[in-house]
């Protein structure tokens, strides 16, 4: 498939905006609320400034009510631009040829699971074609695996990056960051980069974006506590990050707690 990289680049510019235009968007409508609940007039009476203030305050929120919309808006599209575009640039092809290899690798890849590998070292390690394959068939693997270990999908979890949607997603997360490290194709690279660090992007402004809903529909949120959601949405999992390996699925061994 053909990857149109200046729609790329726009796209990914528009996400790694988001954060810092969401916290924009939330501070500049707290000061406009407190400006509101401050305003001074000496020609008016308490009463005729406590409406001004009231005016000021629904003006302000009303304005915010119309713009916070706008930007989740713009960043789900441009997500939903680099998910599609990365899936159908790194699918395996249509061809005979192409599935029968890739089949291949995947049942390398999925005796060395059986025998109690770990799959994250698996696409650590893959070449193109396996990480490929890892994509097409781990995902159905593991759902077909639940039932031998009733504690795999927290390991999994962990191993593939909490927070990841679903295990598919998890998988082809990994997949892609491995591809990004190995394919010889920059627009590629550039392209699996830019999807990788989506989901934080978003994350990261949908916490400022929830502080301005907020003041839109109560006048007031916990900045702090936007910042610090932010702070950690903005860091992408890490399936570098030290886990158990995958059980050994062939075992009659109990299942081990995670964080045992």
């Amino acid at each position: 498939m053909t990857i149109y990289i200046t729609s790329v680049r726009i796209d990914a510019q528009t996400l790694f905006n988001g954060p810092q235009t969401a916290r924009d968007l939330a501070h500049a409508l707290a000061a406009s609320v407190a400006s509101a609940h401050g305003h001074k007039d000496p020609l008016l009476s308490e009463a005729g400034l406590r409406q001004k203030r009231t005016e000021l305050e629904d003006s302000a929120r009303s304005m915010a009510a119309d713009a916070v919309p706008a930007l989740p808006s713009r960043m789900a599209h441009a997500r939903s631009a680099l998910a599609k575009s990365a899936r159908e640039n790194t699918q395996i092809p249509d061809t005979a040829s192409d599935l029968i290899r890739a089949e291949q690798k995947w049942r390398q890849v999925e005796r060395i699971l059986e025998a109690g590998g770990d799959l994250r070292a698996e696409i650590r390690r893959a070449d193109l074609d396996t990480a490929r394959a890892i994509a097409e068939f781990a995902p159905s693997w593991l759902e077909a695996s639940r039932p031998l270990q009733r504690d795999m999908a927290s390991t999994i979890g962990r191993a593939l990056g909490e927070g990841a949607p679903d295990r598919a997603a998890g998988v082809r997360q990994a997949v892609y960051e491995r591809i990004a490290e190995v394919t010889p194709d920059s627009q590629l690279r550039e392209l699996l980069k830019a999807e990788v660090t989506a989901d934080a992007q978003i994350g990261a402004a949908t916490s400022w974006l929830d502080a301005a809903q907020s003041i839109v529909e109560t006048g007031g949120a916990n900045m702090l506590d936007a910042a610090i959601n932010a702070q950690m949405a903005a860091v992408p999992p890490d399936i570098e990050e030290p886990v158990e390996p995958f059980p050994q699925l062939g075992a009659s061994a109990p299942a081990q707690p995670v964080g045992a």
